[in-house]
């Protein structure tokens, strides 16, 4: 008899969530830019604001991006100790 464990090493559910909350706002809100943005146009007004707004929340959105990948980067050497320690206690268990 066989037994599997499967673990995943990552953010707490809570950081998790906010992280994608936030992207799904910043989405949301770009969207809702765009159409603006298309509005002004349809009616021959200036899109200037919209342009600025459409801009800085893609500015907002590559800013989530970065640090993601910063707190992924920064984090990998703490998730290669738990693996480690993980495997230290697992291999004297499998091998028995």
């Amino acid at each position: 008899m066989t037994t599997e464990i499967r673990g995943l090493y990552g953010p707490k559910p809570t950081v998790w969530t906010m992280f994608m909350f936030l992207h799904f706002i910043v989405a949301i809100l770009l969207l809702g830019t765009i159409i603006w943005g298309y509005t002004m146009v349809a009616t021959h007004n200036s899109i200037n604001s919209a342009l600025v707004s459409a801009l800085l929340l893609i500015f907002i959105w590559l800013s989530f991006y970065i640090a993601g990948r910063f707190g992924k980067k920064k984090a990998n050497k703490q998730m290669l100790e738990l693996n480690t320690f993980f495997y230290s206690i697992i291999d004297p268990i499998e091998k028995s």
